[in-house]
C-alpha cells in the first residue's frame, strides 16, 4: 500500500501456497501406492504434476533391482514427449496450442508437430492412458494414468519407465502392466476423495 507502506500477500504466493500443499498431498497419498506399483511391475515410478510446460516429478521410486539410478524428485519432464507429460497436457490441452516456440525433437521418434501431438493426446483421453515409445531416451518406454481430486480434476499423473522390450511386445503394451498402472492412479484418486471427506 503507496499510503501506509504495508505489505499483504498477493494471489500469486497464494495461489503458490496452495499448489505446495496439493503436492505435498498427492506425494504423501502416493507413498504406498508407488511402492506396490515398483515392486509389481519391476520398473521404475514417478509422479509428476504439470508446472507450466513442463511434468515436474514430485516423487521417484527407483527400480527394484540393483542397477545404478539417479533420483529424479525435482527434476522437470517434457511433456510431448514422456508418458506422464502426455497425461498431463492431455487434460489442459490450450498449453500445447498456446506454446510460441517449436515443439524439442529429443530423439527420431519424438512428435514435434502440434497436430500429431493432438491427435495423441485425443486418444489419451479416450483410452484414459498414455504411451511413451522412446520419444525421449532411446530404448527407454512409458506407461501413465491420470490422478483425480476430489473435484474430478486431473492434479497429477504415475507412470512406469522401463526397456522398450520390456514395456512392449511386437509394438503393443503389456497389458498386465497398463492394468497395474491404471490400477494404481484409481487408488491414489480413492484415497484423494476419501481424504477430503474425512476432513469434513
Amino acid at each position: 500500500d503507496s499510503e501506509t507502506s504495508k505489505y499483504q500477500i498477493g494471489h500469486a504466493l497464494l495461489e503458490l501456497g496452495t499448489r505446495y500443499l496439493d503436492v505435498s498431498e498427492l506425494r504423501r497419498r502416493s507413498l504406498v501406492h508407488s511402492d506396490l506399483l515398483a515392486q509389481r511391475s519391476g520398473e521404475s515410478v514417478r509422479v509428476g504434476v504439470l508446472r507450466s510446460s513442463s511434468a515436474l516429478i514430485v516423487h521417484h521410486v527407483f527400480r527394484p533391482d540393483n542397477s545404478l539410478q539417479i533420483l529424479e524428485v525435482g527434476t522437470h519432464r517434457p511433456l510431448h514427449a514422456t508418458a506422464l507429460g502426455k497425461v498431463l497436457l492431455a487434460h489442459q490441452p490450450e498449453i500445447l496450442e498456446d506454446l510460441v516456440q517449436p515443439l524439442v525433437r529429443l530423439t527420431q521418434h519424438t512428435r514435434i508437430k502440434k497436430s500429431e501431438v493432438l491427435a495423441e493426446l485425443r486418444e489419451v483421453l479416450e483410452q484414459g492412458y498414455a504411451l511413451e515409445r522412446e520419444e525421449a531416451v532411446l530404448a527407454e518406454a512409458g506407461i501413465a494414468a491420470p490422478i483425480f481430486d476430489h473435484q474430478g480434476v486431473v492434479i497429477g499423473a504415475i507412470g512406469i519407465n522401463g526397456a522398450q522390450g520390456a514395456l512392449f511386445q511386437r509394438g503393443v503394451v503389456h497389458r498386465r502392466l497398463n492394468d497395474l498402472v491404471t490400477e494404481a492412479a484409481r487408488s491414489i484418486s480413492r484415497e484423494l476423495l476419501s481424504g477430503r471427506l474425512q476432513a469434513h
